[in-house]
């Protein structure tokens, strides 16, 4: 295999390959949200109860959401990369780790409350528990790579953005 080395007679993955590998991993984690709402809502956010919505100032268009989103996930996963890589204290990227799944469970129920069950309320407030998780989030990946806690902060701010066009959709409907 092309990902291996022989090393006598044991084959060993070169650091490189495992390096790679995680963070391949840590993106792909990062998609998942998108992932399940792309099997599980089959127009998407794309429906004409949400374009109809009244929206606040600077509401971007609904198709530039789905390239907004994709480059904060990458970005977001290249942060958990940069944490999983550092494995310096275990305790704080374990607690992390388990931030940064709550984030992601939570991140792929708010479309469902939304775009699906036009929950915009309940929505609202998931969006609210997310942005508190990745300010914590934030916090513990900080402490372990300065980088990766930068990364935290663009997708807390980008949250912040994400929950005022949420309030105005609260708002205004």
């Amino acid at each position: 295999m092309f990902l291996t080395k022989n090393y006598g007679e044991k084959q060993m993955i070169p650091k490189e390959s495992k390096m790679f590998m995680r963070f391949l991993l840590a993106v792909l984690l990062s998609f998942m949200p998108g992932v399940i709402n792309l099997f599980w809502l089959p127009n998407g956010m794309v429906s004409e109860w949400y374009i109809n919505l009244a929206k606040f100032p600077f509401t971007p268009n609904i198709y530039i959401f789905g390239i907004l989103w994709s480059v904060i996930h990458l970005v977001l996963g290249a942060g958990l990369y940069l944490l999983i890589k550092s494995r310096e204290e275990k305790e704080h990227i374990n607690k992390a780790l388990g931030l940064f799944l709550t984030n992601i469970v939570l991140s792929a129920i708010w479309p469902f409350l939304l775009f699906k069950y036009h929950l915009i309320t309940i929505s609202m407030l998931d969006s609210l528990l997310i942005l508190i998780i990745a300010c914590v989030m934030q916090k513990f990946f900080a402490r372990e790579n300065k980088y990766a806690g930068y990364i935290a902060w663009l997708y807390i701010v980008w949250l912040m953005f994400a929950l005022y066009m949420h309030i105005g959709i609260f708002i205004l409907n």
